[in-house]
């Protein structure tokens, strides 16, 4: 399996796998596709229980959550209905890696109690369990969305080339997601501590790095 070395946190925060973290303090540390492993695991969580299971306002408590894993990751109430087949699928992700399903290729998954009822070799003839109404392609109908739910914009001073590390280089022309509410704080002080010369890695001694995701500008 091929692995990787990075010197950036590159991805969406809740769903970024310790090994990705932890990466950024050992120049030794390689992650691979077992990271993708992770984060179906953090997705099948929230499609489950409506939320991911790290998440924090603060983004290095949600770097924190992931690092120590084994301690912050828990399941809701059994009252969500959800199987224990279920949870037993997302627990074989949401691990350490050297456990995580998909080491052994993709029979973890067709073999796993979870897709009992799946038809594998028929997936192209079975029709699926929810077929949405649209009137067009940009049709939204069928979700719904919370007006109150949208944070108001972040005002910051403007970003300048002398802001931008070396390591960040590799993606001008993207542009990064908005922080959330709460991390205004953490901004301005990684952005005087950057000022300053100092720096801060997530899972060290220091607050986590802010979030590296990058999202590619869509068209208006």
């Amino acid at each position: 399996m091929d692995h990787v070395r990075t010197a950036v946190v590159v991805g969406t925060p809740d769903y970024i796998s310790p090994e990705i973290l932890q990466a950024l303090e050992d120049p030794t540390a390689t992650y691979g596709a077992e990271s993708d492993w992770w984060s179906l695991g953090v997705c099948g969580y929230e499609m489950l229980f409506g939320q991911t299971p790290f998440y924090h306002r603060s983004l290095s408590r949600t770097y924190a959550n992931i690092i120590h894993h084994r301690e912050s990751f828990r399941f809701p109430d059994p009252e969500w209905g959800v199987t224990e087949e279920a949870r037993r699928f997302i627990r074989a992700l949401v691990c350490d890696r050297e456990e995580r399903l998909g080491r052994g290729g993709l029979q973890d998954f067709t073999l796993h109690p979870f897709f009992s009822n799946i038809a594998w070799d028929h997936l192209g003839q079975c029709e699926p369990p929810f077929l949405p109404t649209i009137s067009n392609a940009t049709d939204t109908s069928n979700f719904d969305v919370e007006e109150e739910t949208f944070s108001a914009p972040l005002v910051t001073r403007p970003v300048t080339l002398d802001d931008i590390p070396g390591i960040y280089l590799p993606f001008v022309g993207f542009t990064f997601s908005g922080p959330r509410q709460g991390d205004t704080t953490e901004i301005e002080t990684r952005l005087d501590a950057r000022a300053g010369g100092t720096s801060q890695l997530p899972g060290g001694g220091g607050e986590p790095a802010p979030n590296t995701e990058v999202r590619q500008q869509q068209q208006a």
